[in-house]
């Protein structure tokens, strides 16, 4: 008796009310850590590739699922190699892509930090 009414729609897949509250959902993706772009290929991304839209390495630890800022090595692998530059391609072969929701990096890029510190040294 429900029917088509009770479903959500299309439009409304994004959120729904539990309890009084409206929950937002965030779509999980396999996407560049950097900008959000999302990866449509079934097979993970070679070394070499790079973001189409910011030119940011996709194969980094910062996209893959077994990166914890947490763990040794930022990484739950325990056989894995410990990497330096997590932003950077590397060979990992324990590399996975990580699906998760995209969330915009809210800490500030190196470079302008860098540029921020050369200007409070030089007085500028």
């Amino acid at each position: 008796m429900g029917g088509a009414a009770s479903r959500p729609t299309r439009a409304d897949a994004a959120s729904f009310r539990h309890g009084g509250w409206l929950v937002k959902l965030r779509r999980v993706t396999r996407h560049c850590h950097q900008c959000g772009w999302e990866w449509l290929h079934r097979d993970p991304p070679g070394r070499n590739d790079t973001c189409p839209r910011c030119r940011a390495d996709l194969r980094v630890c910062l996209n893959c699922a077994r990166y914890d800022a947490r763990a040794a090595h930022q990484c739950r692998e325990p056989r894995a190699e410990p990497v330096a530059d997590k932003d950077r391609a590397n060979f990992c072969e324990w590399f996975v892509f990580a699906e998760r929701p995209f969330t915009p990096r809210t800490e500030p890029d190196r470079a302008a930090g860098a540029r921020a510190a050369l200007r409070r040294l030089l007085g500028g």
